[in-house]
């Protein structure tokens, strides 16, 4: 339902938000409703309006969507003002972001969104992002991937932060790991069902992104040779993404995944680095574009295997009680 419009390559994306944000106003009344259970799914519903925001911006900013089909056509900026609309997008999730936070304050996951809308406002550093992440133990992957996506947004993610995301994403290997464990209990917390078909290949796409992002930034001089704590997770990536390719149920499901096309560019960017050739590395691009998707926003794992929507079905996609 909802999920699908997290992906820039299905049609609806702009007019779902547009209907959706319509209802703000009873959304944010049912806040001081006297249920508790109905308060609550208030903030969730208004924590998912604002995630829906910010990944359509991201669409934008890609140039997969387009400013003006999510706006009033009386209302279109002034040439030139794009930024600022996207500012006042940005401010927008940010407000819904901290609405749900004082109903859900002890909801990890919600504290994770809410503090990567501030470090995208620059009201939070990114480490306390990190922070977050390292204290959540019930949602630390799911946080930890939150991080590595904000981590795409902004400026510069210094090497002490870039180590505590490398320690935090080997949670994603370990032997507990909800993305490798065979104990249900476990594994739900990485693998939720239809809602998340892929949650397993894109967290360990964007943990190999880390890695190659870090042997990028130790690179010796063309001829020497690698670190050997580099050349190590060098080849750990390359074990990893073979996993997601030939480990028993595990490559079935990698078959039906859109983005399965840049595990082998991992890969081979892996090879480049292990041998450490010359050539400008892709990885020092800011965004990695594939063709109708994004590899960092919610559809890396939300990539959905449903037709769209029609616009009569919109108020049964996400269960807001409007």
């Amino acid at each position: 339902g909802y999920f699908r419009f997290l992906d820039f390559a299905q049609p609806g994306v702009a007019q779902f938000e547009k209907w959706l944000l319509a209802h703000e106003g009873a959304v944010i009344c049912a806040l001081d409703d006297g249920d508790k259970e109905v308060r609550e799914h208030a903030a969730l519903s208004l924590a998912y309006m604002g995630l829906l925001i910010l990944n359509s911006s991201d669409g934008i900013r890609q140039g997969y969507l387009h400013l003006q089909d999510f706006q009033d056509r009386k209302s279109k900026p002034a040439n030139g003002s794009t930024q600022a609309a996207l500012l006042e997008r940005l401010l927008r999730a940010r407000h819904y972001m901290e609405l749900a936070h004082r109903v859900l304050p002890n909801d990890a996951r919600v504290q994770g969104w809410y503090t990567g809308t501030r470090v995208r406002t620059g009201e939070d550093d990114y480490s306390q992002l990190l922070h977050v992440a390292e204290q959540s133990q019930e949602s630390q992957v799911f946080n930890t991937f939150s991080a590595m996506i904000v981590a795409r947004e902004v400026e510069e993610v210094g090497p002490i932060d870039l180590e505590r995301i490398k320690r935090l994403a080997d949670a994603f290997t370990g032997k507990n790991s909800p993305c490798t464990s065979d104990e249900p209990q476990i594994k739900s917390k990485c693998v939720s069902g239809e809602r998340t078909p892929f949650s397993q290949q894109a967290a360990f796409l964007i943990l190999a992104d880390v890695y190659l992002t870090a042997a990028v930034r130790k690179r010796p001089e063309p001829g020497q040779p690698l670190d050997p704590k580099v050349h190590g997770e060098l080849i750990k990536v390359k074990v990893m993404l073979n996993m997601l390719k030939f480990a028993p149920g595990v490559g079935s499901r990698t078959d039906h995944w859109p983005l399965k096309s840049e595990i082998d560019r991992r890969i081979e960017w892996a090879d480049r680095l292990l041998a450490n050739q010359s050539e400008t590395h892709p990885l020092t691009s800011a965004t990695i574009k594939t063709e109708g998707h994004a590899v960092y926003n919610c559809s890396a794992c939300h990539t959905p295997n449903e037709r769209p929507a029609r616009q009569d079905e919109f108020p049964h996609v996400l269960d807001l009680g409007l």
